[in-house]
């Protein structure tokens, strides 16, 4: 409901994000939701790939976090990495 609620408002796309894809229910809630443009998930679990939908994006958490640790030992910023993150969903 809440999507609609937001493609009523004026919104012009409605993305799901999800750092687990865990549907216990299925994707076809999601999938079937004409509001719903797109969702988003990490690869923290591995059944994610299971999914088949043109309206899923799995984001591979691999080198974000080897990046991260990186920074992290280094004392460097994070933010560049979490930056060129974005760029990438926005770009899906």
């Amino acid at each position: 409901k809440a999507a609609g609620a937001l493609k009523d408002a004026g919104a012009k796309k409605v993305v799901v994000a999800a750092t687990h894809g865990i549907f216990s229910k299925g994707f076809d809630h999601f999938d079937d939701a004409k509001h719903i443009d797109k969702v988003l998930i990490t690869d923290s679990i591995g059944s994610v790939h299971n999914y088949k939908s043109k309206k899923l994006k799995v984001v591979s958490l691999d080198k974000i976090v080897a990046k991260t640790i990186k920074a992290t030992i280094e004392s460097s910023s994070v933010g560049e990495i979490y930056d060129s993150m974005k760029k990438d969903i926005s770009r899906a």
